[in-house]
């Protein structure tokens, strides 16, 4: 995003029980199935002038 300077990106919203509920099933995985995991969520990008 740093290369996008200032296009008035106000916000990126993502649904905040499902980033909870992720870090959750992260931390309560059993040790011995720990693998490296990429979690992807949707989220909405809000436009807008912050000024």
């Amino acid at each position: 995003m740093a290369a996008w300077e200032s296009h008035n990106l106000t916000t990126l919203a993502l649904d905040h029980t499902a980033f909870i509920d992720s870090i959750v099933e992260l931390i309560a995985r059993d040790p011995a199935e720990q693998v490296a995991t990429t979690i992807i969520h949707d989220c909405i990008v809000r436009w807008g002038s912050s000024c």
